[in-house]
């Protein structure tokens, strides 16, 4: 019986851990073929696609690696090219989980600039270049989920003042 996502190639930036790592997960569930996006995490990134990779029962690769910094458009491109050249496919399925939170600062008055325009860099604008980069890609009208789980931290802790 064929799967949902089977034959379609999957990224996800910050899959190596919590919302992004489940959703890759359920992703490959489904048959997608996945690129596991990281920047500082390489052990679980790798760890990740050795358990993707065995448990598939044919032989083929279902899982890659790529480490890459989501504020920087020409790595993002990178990695649309590396998904596209590995699965033969433009990626279908495009997710941004990819998030930094400095937990030194508890509320925005003592975040100072510089900190702020680092988490901003990959949670909103790394955001943007992906999702950028896989609408300049799009053959059909694309459909992308933003998984904003940095912003949810940053709420949930009222952070706000």
């Amino acid at each position: 019986m064929s799967r949902p996502c089977q034959g379609r190639a999957a990224i996800v930036a910050g899959a190596t851990r919590g919302i992004g790592r489940a959703t890759a997960l359920q992703l490959v569930s489904l048959g997608a073929s996945i690129t596991l996006v990281f920047y500082s995490r390489s052990v679980e990134a790798e760890r990740l696609a050795a358990e993707i990779n065995s448990s598939s029962s044919v032989s083929i690769i279902r899982a890659i690696t790529i480490r890459a910094d989501v504020s920087d458009p020409i790595a993002v491109r990178s990695v649309f090219d590396l998904t596209e050249k590995t699965f033969k496919s433009p990626p279908h399925i495009v997710v941004h989980s990819a998030a930094i939170f400095d937990r030194k600062y508890q509320s925005m008055s003592s975040t100072p600039q510089a900190i702020f325009d680092s988490i901003m860099s990959v949670n909103a604008q790394g955001a943007f270049h992906v999702f950028q980069e896989a609408a300049n890609r799009a053959k059909l009208p694309p459909c992308y989920e933003l998984l904003s789980s940095w912003l949810f931290e940053f709420l949930s802790h009222k952070q706000l003042e």
